[in-house]
């Protein structure tokens, strides 16, 4: 074995340092033919890509063939010019968005018959052409489309596939853990919880600057091998840059309650305001060279919450109170090209939220937790082109990502099924991941073939200050009842760190086969020396206790788990001009895609053995199993002692296969697209299978005949986790795209007809509440699944400088829990007993939201003032959330939450 490892090694290190490789995860690449009227190839000619904003210019030479590469330029309006010394020059100008490659050839005339420079205006076909499936989220749409948290995330449920889940999103039956984010070539994904984006786990807080975000690309399904851990989709995104001459803005936004309709559940409108103001500047330091940008945004918010107790006899606990949220963002960009072969690139981004959580409905005030969100990102680049046919990009980034999680207040909580009153049971918490992460690419390019390959080394840093269960949490069967029958405490040492590298390494041809095919070749491996945290020891006592029921593999001595060694990933890709015309293309792929579990799942199975969280059960007589109840137990260094002196069950457990894998994706499709003049339509059937997926269930669970814990009574909960839940996402997706040109209009449309199922729903702890047993891992429709989806979005400029755009959702709705009621399988749990339909047996409504802006654009001496007014959920539909799933339940099927009626944003907005 660790003769594998020292050639792992040496193989990585020689990619770093001498194999062709290249990223294009936030970048443009440009390639292309040069030929004379005859169609002979036209060696020796100069080939330069000018950013028309920057100045900015990447220079090479055609080869012997004809061919030219420009490997890696950031998007924006460019303008490939042409020159020989025996033929008049051409210029073409193009719009080229991220994660592009386009293909822009040439055919010249001898200079004697043509002296003056010909300029034309292009559209590249690559948006025909590519085999992933990919939505590109335009500038204009960045800028122009109303976003009501000023979110890009909520515009990428335009493309389809992708639907809203909380305040991040989710991608056909996989969840947002599944999906890779990157920004400017960094990576920002959340490995510590769920949530996906780093910062989006729990906060409704923006994700970053949304006036320092150029534009993005949703892709759905990957067929190039350069994207790593993620197994459900990437958003890849680009910031601004500076340009040659300087600008800057200011905004202001503003709503307050009098703009908002009444909500579907409230009696009167609750107090609420609302102010985000926002400027940035950019220019050059050095003109065509050197340049900046800088942008702050901020957020705050004043809103309110009501508690409305489910029984009139807890009606003392009724109030409205403040949930305030502060949220800041900045971003500094510093771009450089100190010769025509170098470009530096410089980013730092900080984002920084606080809010009030939780607590309202059911929930008294005292409930609530205070958050903090803290996500701080450094990224570093340099390129190099080190001939015509070849180039060097190194990356290096880190990033740290701190939640902190504080009770409102430090007391016990009593839990009745129509109230819960006193503190939250998860918290305080505080948690961080820091990466650092290097990447190196070299782009090599020979004949018809792109050859890429590419390296990346992060090492991540993580912690955890878990006190579970600190306010102590008192159950109660009935809203009429003096004595709980259920205690749960935590107690303990609550910290934990741990460490980890990850390794990538991948190699890719794009090989043009002739001038209608092109294929997309390639395979990546990647390594994790600890995901599931390796070193960890098994306690003897829980080894000797447990290994008559559980195998082997579940009980560790530290040498025994080994990391993953076989995510290799196969990706294939490719597309075919139908009618030799560049405006038919047959497209489609197959491609694995491996992910990573996070450190959640691996942290539980230590922490819960330093800080204990134990369940106590009471009753009126201490009958067996049982403390016998008394109310000085509503003291938490009462039920301490109880710990101490042994008469309590011992705290749950968590236990994990040392052959737990990482989540692997089969992703597949075939479609066709078609350009009629500047409209592109797309048709194509998509299929992912989902493999090694986690979720976890109580083993030892309290059967309901004999209230006896059904392995041993040595222990409580012993909570197992597996990798035998899969998914299953097929679907069709059309796509209508019309790009918007300024003094004209553009749209876009995606309809996803889809079947999305799964083994499990909600989130990796899912199984933690409702399943005890593997066998409740049954396909079911997902509760993200959705039958019908359909996004539109669409900008139109009107006459006197008035501006129109709008985008839109319109969903089938998703499928609910249904359970009877009843213990029907007798193991203590009322929300796993099913009809015979299945788990997710019930269907909510169709949901739909439509936004507007309508704005006005007045311009003097070089200024530019644009008033606006957003209106969200324009049409005020109503938009329901959680529905009551007990079939014994007078309110069965009826919605308990509604979505945000309509909103109304006014805003201002100077730049020059």
């Amino acid at each position: 074995m660790r003769k594998f490892y020292f050639i792992t090694l040496i193989f990585a290190l020689l990619i770093f340092l001498y194999v062709p490789s290249f990223s294009q995860v936030s970048t443009v690449s440009i390639e292309g033919k040069v030929v004379d009227k005859e169609g002979l190839p036209v060696p020796g000619a100069e080939v330069s890509a000018k950013n028309v904003e920057t100045g900015l210019a990447w220079v090479t030479v055609t080869s012997d063939s004809g061919l030219y590469y420009i490997f890696s330029v950031p998007p924006g309006k460019y303008e490939v010019k042409i020159q020989h010394p025996a033929y008049g020059p051409q210029i073409k100008t193009m719009e080229l968005l991220v994660g592009q490659k386009a293909t822009v050839n040439f055919t010249l005339a001898l200079k004697e018959l043509q002296e003056e420079v010909v300029v034309t205006a292009e559209a590249p076909v690559a948006e025909l052409k590519k085999s992933e499936l990919s939505i590109p989220i335009r500038p204009e749409q960045v800028t122009y489309l109303p976003l009501n948290t000023r979110n890009f995330l909520e515009i990428a449920t335009l493309a389809p596939g992708i639907k809203p889940y909380g305040a991040t999103i989710a991608s056909g039956a996989t969840l947002p853990t599944n999906m890779g984010f990157y920004i400017d070539g960094a990576e920002f994904k959340n490995e510590i919880v769920e949530g996906g984006l780093a910062g989006q786990f729990v906060s409704a807080g923006n994700a970053f600057p949304q006036d320092a975000l150029r534009e993005f690309r949703v892709i759905t399904q990957l067929y190039k091998a350069e994207f790593a851990k993620a197994s459900g989709g990437v958003i890849t995104a680009a910031s601004k840059t500076g340009t040659n001459e300087f600008h800057g803005t200011a905004f202001l936004t503003y709503r307050d309650k009098d703009l908002n309709a009444l909500g579907y559940f409230e009696k009167t409108k609750p107090p609420y305001k609302r102010r985000q103001p926002g400027v940035s500047l950019g220019g050059p330091i050095i003109k065509d060279r050197f340049h900046f940008f800088l942008t702050y945004e901020g957020t705050f918010t004043e809103s309110f919450s009501t508690v409305v107790p489910g029984n009139p006899i807890f009606s003392q606990y009724a109030q409205t109170f403040k949930r305030p949220f502060d949220g800041h963002l900045g971003f500094l960009r510093l771009t450089c090209q100190p010769s025509s072969n170098n470009y530096l690139d410089l980013s730092l981004s900080a984002r920084y939220d606080s809010q009030l959580i939780g607590g309202g409905g059911i929930f008294d005030y005292n409930f609530a937790r205070y958050f903090d969100n803290y996500v701080y990102t450094g990224i570093l680049r340099h390129q190099y082109i080190i001939s015509p046919s070849m180039m060097n990009d190194i990356r290096f980034s880190f990033q740290r990502y701190n939640w902190i999680i504080d009770p409102v207040s430090l007391t016990y909580a009593k839990r009745y099924p129509s109230m819960i009153i006193g503190g939250h049971s998860h918290s305080p918490q505080n948690w961080y991941q820091d990466r650092y992460a290097l990447y190196d690419d070299i782009s090599y390019a020979y004949s018809s073939h792109l050859f890429k390959a590419g390296f990346f080394i992060s090492r991540l840093n993580y912690q955890a200050e878990q006190k579970l269960f600190l306010n102590p949490q008192f159950y109660f069967r009935k809203d009429t009842d003096t004595m709980p029958y259920l205690g749960i405490v935590g107690e303990g040492i609550p910290y934990l760190r741990s460490s980890n590298t990850q390794l990538g390494i991948f190699v890719q041809d794009d090989w043009t086969v002739n001038p209608s095919l092109t294929l997309n070749l390639g395979i990546r491996w990647d390594y994790e020396s600890n995901m599931i945290n390796n070193n960890f020891v098994t306690p003897e006592d829980i080894k000797g206790d447990l290994s008559h029921f559980f195998e082997s593999k579940y009980f560790s001595d530290g040498t025994n788990r080994k990391p993953y060694l076989y995510s290799f990933a196969p990706r294939f890709g490719f597309s075919y001009d139908m009618t030799k015309k560049e405006t038919t293309f047959l497209t489609g792929g197959f491609g694995i895609a491996y992910d990573r579990h996070v450190w959640n799942v691996a942290s539980d199975e230590s922490l819960r053995l330093t800080w204990k969280v134990y369940y106590i059960y009471f009753s009126p007589d201490g009958a067996p199993g049982t403390v016998k109840w008394d109310e000085k137990y509503y003291n938490r260094s009462e039920v301490l002692k109880l710990i101490a002196l042994g008469v309590v069950p011992p705290p749950e457990i968590f236990l994990i296969s040392d052959d737990i894998k990482p989540p692997m994706t089969l992703q597949f499709s075939l479609g066709i697209r078609h350009r009629l003049k500047d409209i592109t339509f797309g048709l194509s059937y998509v299929g992912v299978r989902g493999y090694n997926e986690i979720q976890t269930y109580d083993a030892n669970y309290v059967d309901a005949t004999t209230k006896k814990r059904v392995l041993t009574t040595k222990y409580g909960r012993i909570n197992v986790w597996t990798d035998e839940a899969n998914s299953w996402f097929n679907s069709f997706y059309l796509t209508i795209d019309k790009p918007y040109k300024q003094g004209s209009w553009g749209f876009q449309v995606a309809y996803t007809l889809g079947w999305a199922d799964s083994e499990w729903d909600n989130t990796i702890y899912y199984g933690y509440l409702y399943y005890t047993n593997p066998q409740f891992l049954k396909k079911a429709p997902s509760n993200i699944d959705e039958r019908h989806r359909v996004s539109i979005s669409g900008i139109v400029d009107l006459p006197l400088g008035f501006q129109l755009s709008s985008w839109g959702t319109f969903s089938t709705g998703r499928p609910y829990l249904v359970y009877t009621g009843k213990d029907d399988n007798k193991d203590s749990v009322l929300t796993n007993d099913y009809p015979p339909e299945g788990r997710n047996a019930k269907r909510a409504p169709s949901t739909k939201i439509l936004n507007l802006r309508l704005s006005k654009n007045f311009t003097f001496k070089g200024y530019s003032l644009m008033a606006f007014v957003d209106a969200f959920n324009v049409f005020n539909w109503k938009n329901f959330g959680g529905y009551v799933g007990n079939m014994l339940s007078p309110k069965f099927g009826v919605g308990t939450t509604a979505g945000a009626p309509r909103q109304i944003q006014l805003g201002l907005r100077t730049s020059f």
